[in-house]
């Protein structure tokens, strides 16, 4: 399969000493291979933050792709404090995304009402 190019990313941005960091909502059917890509490029993106109500689902998605479970925080506290300790963490409100030192937020609900709420805050 050959290597994409493009315009925006030379090959010295790929080196970069310093990954994205991600906030993903929603890892379901999207947001699963979002994290499976993720592993692949984790030199560059990183998925320090889920933001996800249904954690079983989360867990089994973790757990079949070979990482530790995140450590599920119900604070902005405790979702801080797991973030500084170097953790993943798991949150089940959007609002508890605000302040988290994430470079970008990928909305993977599929769930249009979902999608706008998060767009909004």
């Amino acid at each position: 399969m050959p290597v994409l190019q493009s315009s925006f990313f030379s090959a010295s941005d790929l080196d970069s000493a310093e990954p994205v960091r991600c906030a993903l909502v929603g890892a379901g059917a999207f947001g699963s291979c979002l994290l499976g890509q993720a592993q692949m490029l984790s030199r560059r993106l990183t998925v320090p933050v889920i933001c996800d109500t249904n954690v079983p689902m989360v867990l089994d998605v973790m757990r079949e792709l070979g990482e530790e479970p995140p450590t599920v925080c119900d604070n902005h506290a405790a979702a801080q404090s797991a973030l500084s300790a170097g953790e993943t963490v798991l949150v089940g409100d959007v609002e508890l995304l605000k302040g988290l030192p994430v470079d970008i937020v990928v909305v993977a609900t599929g769930i249009p009402t979902v999608d706008a709420e998060v767009a909004f805050h």
